[in-house]
């Protein structure tokens, strides 16, 4: 989910729907599509992503994640995710309590120019 339309390569507005959030208040999606990630390699692709303008931060679900297939891996204060291959897709460090996705795209630590999914 992110709230910036701007991340979007396609979005197609027509899915609108609700989503509950970890508060428990439902908030509404305006659309779905394709998002791209700038890397110091790359460009990464994350599909199905949800346009969600009310949250304040971009969420990525471990959840879905593991339903495709990928390991993630949470030690040392670091949240490491592997694809299919068993190679390194990012490794983020732990902010706070959270592992900030939009610290690491300020920061690059991406480990390869793969594409996401």
């Amino acid at each position: 989910m992110t709230h910036d339309q701007e991340l979007f390569r396609e979005l197609d507005k027509s899915h609108v729907s609700k989503v509950r959030i970890g508060n428990g208040d439902l908030i509404t999606i305006e659309g779905k599509g394709i998002v791209t990630i700038e890397s110091c390699a790359s460009t990464k692709l994350i599909y199905d992503v949800l346009y969600v303008p009310k949250i304040h931060q971009n969420l990525l679900s471990m959840g879905q994640l593991i339903k495709k297939g990928f390991k993630v891996i949470l030690e040392n204060k670091h949240c490491l995710i592997k694809n299919v291959n068993d190679k390194e897709v990012f490794n983020i460090k732990m902010t706070g309590k959270s592992f900030s996705f939009d610290h690491w795209r300020r920061s690059k630590q991406l480990i390869q120019p793969i594409q996401l999914l």
